[in-house]
C-alpha cells in the first residue's frame, strides 16, 4: 500500500457534486431558462467510480440526495489515511452512518482493489435500503469501456429508473431473492431493507 502522502490530490472534489445540485435546482427555478420547471429537484442521485465513489459517499450525506451509488469504490480503513485521496474531508467509516436514502455498491470481483472496502462499507451502513453486487471476472476498471458501459451501464440505468422514477420493472433487477442480478450466474448480490 502506498504512503498516503504520495497519493496525488484528486482532480475533482465532492463539493463539485453539491455545486451541481445547487446549480440544477437554481436553474429549475430560473424563469425563462432552458431548464425552468424541468428538473425533478426531489429526485437527486450522486454516484462516482473509484475515488469518485468516495466523493459520492461524502456528497450523499446532503439531505437532498435520495440515492448514492459507489462504483468500484468504498472507504479505506480509517488507519490508512487514504480516504484523503477522495479530495474532500478525510472520511471515516463512521461517516457512513450519515448516509440516507437508498445506497448501492457495485464492483468487480476480488481482483478489484475496492472489493473489500465495498463489502466492509455495506456491512456498516445504517438501517437504510442498501444493495451490494459484484460481477465475477471483472476488475477495478469495471465494464465502462464496453458499448453503453456494458453490464455496469445497464445496472446504472435500471437503478436510477427504479429509485428516481419508481419504475417497478427496473426494480426487479435488484429487489427480492429472485432479482435479475440475484439469478444471473455472473453476479453475487446482497440486499438490506430494500422495498
Amino acid at each position: 500500500m502506498p504512503d498516503p502522502s504520495s497519493i496525488p490530490p484528486a482532480a475533482t472534489h465532492p463539493a463539485q457534486l453539491i455545486q451541481a445540485i445547487d446549480w440544477a435546482i437554481a436553474e429549475n427555478g430560473r424563469e425563462g431558462g432552458p431548464y425552468s420547471n424541468k428538473v425533478a429537484t426531489t429526485q437527486i442521485a450522486v454516484m462516482g467510480m473509484s475515488c469518485g465513489g468516495g466523493q459520492a459517499i461524502e456528497a450523499g450525506q446532503d439531505p437532498r440526495v435520495v440515492t448514492t451509488v459507489a462504483w468500484n469504490s468504498g472507504l479505506f480503513p480509517d488507519d490508512t489515511g487514504r480516504n484523503a485521496a477522495f479530495g474532500g474531508k478525510t472520511l471515516k467509516k463512521a461517516d457512513l452512518k450519515l448516509l440516507h436514502g437508498a445506497v448501492a455498491y457495485i464492483s468487480g470481483d476480488e481482483t478489484d482493489i475496492a472489493f473489500n472496502n465495498a463489502n466492509d462499507d455495506f456491512s456498516r451502513l445504517p438501517d437504510i435500503p442498501a444493495f451490494r453486487a459484484y460481477k465475477k471476472n471483472v476488475p477495478h476498471e469495471g465494464t465502462y469501456g464496453e458499448v453503453n458501459g456494458g453490464a455496469f451501464g445497464k445496472v446504472a440505468v435500471a437503478w436510477l429508473d427504479w429509485r428516481l422514477k419508481g419504475d417497478a420493472s427496473a426494480g426487479r433487477m435488484f429487489l427480492g431473492p429472485q432479482c435479475g442480478l440475484c439469478t444471473a450466474a455472473a453476479w453475487v448480490v446482497k440486499q438490506k431493507n430494500l422495498k
